[in-house]
């Protein structure tokens, strides 16, 4: 009768560093895709943008800079085309607050100003008729476009159009 030869013991710890190597190339991948989605903007920021687009000649040749989000104001830096055809930069604000007839949000004050120029603040009858349509926009919420550039790099290159 042969000896039989002893069995090794199998060691499982190459299968356990292969599995947890997986899951944490897995979770970098997720978190990767993750940050680099755009990033979603708040209905404050759709009515602040809406409002402007309304205000500009030609909207579509309107390109957001930059947008700052604070849920009751809005800061926005863009670049848009005028009626003589000029590319001007302008920042705005807008101010919003809780309507007490409607309860939902309403722009309350919104100032404009153009790089190098004077501070121009909207009248408040354009406002008050803005704020007649808001409940309507709200309703139609899923037509605006609430992605957020992304935020400026300090490379003056990645600025350039």
């Amino acid at each position: 009768m042969a000896k039989k030869k002893p069995q090794r013991k199998k060691d499982p710890t190459f299968k356990i560093i292969a599995g947890l190597l997986a899951l944490l190339g897995m979770a970098v991948g997720g978190l990767t895709y993750y940050e680099n989605l755009p990033k979603k903007g708040t209905m404050s920021y759709g009515l602040c943008k809406t409002y402007l687009e309304m205000q500009l000649s030609y909207p579509d040749s309107m390109d957001l800079i930059q947008v700052f989000d604070y849920q009751t104001k809005v800061i926005m830096d863009y670049r848009y085309l005028d009626v003589y055809g000029q590319i001007r930069t302008e920042r705005t604000y807008c101010e919003l607050e809780r309507s007490p007839v409607t309860g939902f949000g309403q722009l309350k004050k919104v100032t404009r100003k153009e790089l190098g120029r004077q501070v121009f603040e909207e009248p408040e009858n354009k406002l008050k008729l803005f704020n007649v349509s808001v409940a309507g926009i709200l309703a139609n919420q899923e037509l605006i476009d609430l992605t957020i550039p992304k935020p400026l790099g300090s490379d003056l290159k990645s600025f350039k159009k």
